[in-house]
């Protein structure tokens, strides 16, 4: 479980970012939380992947933890810094703007 929780670097764009990803559950719906704080700052970004309707969050069975996805295909794992710089660089875009 410590593994799990630990705070890891991610440089992107000469930035430097710390991220940590935890798994909890709400309302009997497993759900998988990415934060992601700028180094120097105590602003976050969190990222939710919650299970539902086409969409898969790690919680047992077959998947492993920090694994999401959806059942139309395609899934990533969240442990892995590719997974979550590809995640990342999707969010800037989409929000047009550097996050905090």
């Amino acid at each position: 479980m410590g593994e799990a929780r630990r705070v890891r670097r991610l440089v992107v764009d000469g930035t430097v970012w710390f991220w940590s990803l935890r798994h909890s559950h709400r309302d009997g719906t497993c759900r998988d939380s990415l934060s992601l704080t700028r180094e120097g700052t105590s602003a976050r970004l969190s990222i939710v992947f919650r299970a539902g309707d086409g969409r898969i969050v790690s919680g047992g069975g077959y998947w492993s933890g920090g694994s999401v996805g959806a059942v139309a295909g395609g899934d990533m794992n969240l442990h892995e810094p590719g997974a979550v710089r590809k995640r990342f660089g999707r969010r800037r875009g989409r929000r047009g703007h550097e996050p905090p």
